[in-house]
């Protein structure tokens, strides 16, 4: 009895051990995913063993896993056949029948399935119940099924998910979010519930929260293209430029033959990204095959900016005004190369264009301004420039510029006006006092005049070298305001004296200044020191040959010398 004993479990453990043996080989196939050449060594059993209905299982997933569902659904079907009371061929039957959409046959399998249940615990059927129920759109008996699978064994992420697929149909995601992130707490590798949170979340506008998603997907899988371009289009749609075109790099880098469609939104990325140097070598590729493409032209002459190759730049964006309505920035860099070619007219014209669609850029009106005020186009550039300031209050530049013009249209009240805003707006800057005292001294007022040049020698104070022209002007302008003031009857000459004190000091200043030399001449004739009064007649008359108040002056004192 004991030998007896002894050579069945040897038996038992020789049959368990070739068992183990016999199937082996094509589990590891199907667990790398070579379902191909799993299924030939399934078949292979079969030849020896027809009525294996373990290797009819595995055949009919290898078959499933590859797509193809009628062999898959054959091989389970004999399984079946084989042995009636096999669980887990009802499962990847019904699995097959639903990739046919076909929800009711698997239905009626699992039902088939269950009679043979009895006193068995077999958690899968509620899973695959929930996946039926889904199909047919019976959300509620879904998640009456996924809970129960989720209850019976609660470490298996698939409950979670049906779960959650269950809420999302039902439209209850936030609901689902908390399923699918329970799924992920059990396997933080799971690309398919990524896309499910990704894509609730895109629903939900909650466009960060879903590109975070995607970016775990590409972390996991980071050859995955149809979650790269997904979430492209994601930044692309939140017109987040940089991400986007972040994202598409590296495909378009190993993509041989991107599509248009992928190229265009890697274009226009690039460009609204403002990485003009990398949208022109693309614009260049696309250009090749469609030359006509809008927003390759603007890529292409916004390119030739950073190139310094100014008249194509000017030359691309007429060929775009063709065949496109030219936006905002198109007008402005337009504008841009035509300033740098020396055309102002033309570049005042072009952002003249751009201010249609935003009159109330205080960039563009202050450039439009410059623009006239080079082209000493006054009441225009004064036009633009009071438009800008009534825009932007605060633009100190505006107010200097607008009354810079305002004085050579001789409306000096007007411009004392500005110039004191800026004043107010910024009182550290000389410039604003030497013009409000210019302005006085248009209107003839030297003592008014006087004051602000004074005050803009004090706000200079040590910063000499950087205003030295501003204190050669001042020390000229205040010593004018003296030569032109009347003589103290007491003392004559001290207007002399005083002018002449600080028209040398312009001159340490601005020794070339041509006003400067004719005033001191003037001031020292009338002090009678004729020596010094030539001297600065005949440098006036070396810098400004024509000069006739140096010519008369010089004239009177060398005739008197005779």
């Amino acid at each position: 009895m004991k030998r007896v004993s002894l050579l069945l479990s040897f038996f038992l453990i020789a049959n368990l051990a070739f068992s183990q043996t016999k199937y082996t080989r094509g589990e590891t196939f199907l667990n790398n995913k070579q379902y191909r050449e799993a299924i030939t060594a399934f078949k292979a059993l079969i030849v020896e063993s027809p009525r294996d209905e373990q290797a009819w299982y595995y055949i009919a997933k290898a078959y499933y896993a590859l797509g193809q569902l009628d062999s898959a659904e054959l091989a389970a079907k004999k399984a079946i056949e084989l042995e009636d009371d096999f669980l887990d061929a009802y499962t990847i039957l019904s699995d097959i029948q639903l990739a046919n959409n076909r929800a009711l046959s698997a239905y009626e399998t699992i039902k088939q399935g269950m009679k043979y249940l009895k006193k068995r615990e077999y958690p899968l059927f509620s899973l695959q119940l929930g996946k039926i129920y889904l199909q047919l759109d019976s959300s509620t008996a879904a998640l009456i099924a996924f809970t129960k699978y989720a209850e019976d064994v609660p470490n298996d992420y698939r409950g979670y998910e049906g779960k959650g697929d269950a809420y999302a149909k039902q439209n209850l995601n936030p609901m689902a979010l908390m399923q699918y992130e329970k799924a992920l707490e059990l396997d933080s590798s799971l690309v398919d519930v990524l896309y499910k949170i990704a894509r609730i979340y895109i629903k939900e506008r909650q466009y960060t929260d879903a590109g975070k998603r995607y970016a775990q997907i590409l972390k996991l899988q980071p050859d995955n293209v149809k979650a790269r371009l997904e979430l492209a289009e994601l930044y692309y749609k939140a017109k987040l430029w940089s991400l986007c075109a972040a994202t598409l790099r590296e495909y378009i880098e190993k993509a041989p033959n991107p599509s248009q469609n992928v190229l265009d939104m890697y274009l226009e990325a690039l460009y609204n990204g403002r990485y003009f140097k990398d949208a022109f070598t693309i614009a260049e590729k696309v250009l090749k095959s469609r030359p006509s493409h809008p927003m390759a032209l603007r890529a292409l002459g916004r390119g030739y900016i950073d190139q310094k190759e100014y008249q194509k730049s000017v030359d691309t964006y007429l060929k775009l005004q063709k065949i496109d309505t030219l936006k905002l920035e198109d007008y402005r860099y337009l504008g841009y190369s035509y300033r740098q070619l020396k055309k102002d007219s033309l570049a005042a014209l072009a952002l003249v264009e751009a201010l249609k669609y935003d009159s109330t850029d205080s960039d563009l009106l202050g450039d439009i301004g410059a623009l006239y005020m080079n082209l000493r186009n006054w009441e225009l550039a004064a036009y633009y420039l009071e438009r800008r300031i009534h825009v932007d209050t605060t633009a100190v530049a505006g107010y200097i510029n607008l009354a810079s013009c305002l004085m050579q249209l001789e409306q000096y009240d007007k411009a004392i006006v500005y110039l004191k805003k800026a004043a107010e707006l910024n009182p550290n800057y000389p410039p604003t006092y030497v013009n409000i005292g210019f302005c006085y001294s248009g209107k003839k007022d030297f003592q008014e005049s006087r004051k602000w040049f004074e005050k803009a020698i004090q706000v200079i104070d040590t910063a000499q070298t950087r205003y030295r022209l501003q204190l050669a002007d001042s020390y000229k302008m205040i010593g004018l305001s003296y030569l032109v003031q009347k003589a103290d009857p007491d003392d004559p000459k001290k207007k002399w004296e005083d002018g002449a004190q600080y028209l040398e000091k312009a001159l340490l200043y601005k020794e070339d200044d041509v006003s400067s030399h004719v005033w001191l001449g003037q001031a020292y004739q009338n002090l009678q020191k004729t020596d010094l009064a030539i001297k600065h007649y005949k440098r006036a008359l070396k810098l400004d040959p024509k000069n006739k108040e140096a010519q008369k002056g010089l004239k009177m004192l060398e005739g008197l010398e005779e």
